[in-house]
């Protein structure tokens, strides 16, 4: 499947997650994410407002809704 799937706890850690994911992130297999958050994988600035965005969901319980986000493509 070719779409990022994957699934946090409560303080934005990786539960699980799909291979598109491990490759997106320029990783090589799932231990290499899971109990890990975007401020362990990503670029400082995009982890900040990823986790800023999902604990704005998890307070007030509403979905961003065509909220687009910028990514980077990592390498392994």
């Amino acid at each position: 499947m070719p779409d990022r799937i994957y699934a946090k706890d409560t303080a934005s850690r990786f539960l699980i997650c799909n291979n598109a994911l491990v490759k997106r992130m320029g990783k090589s297999n799932q231990d290499e994410i899971i109990g890990k958050s975007d401020l362990d994988l990503l670029p400082e600035d995009l982890s900040k407002c990823y986790y800023e965005n999902e604990q704005e969901i998890l307070r007030t319980g509403e979905p961003l809704i065509d909220h687009e986000e910028s990514m980077v493509m990592l390498q392994v």
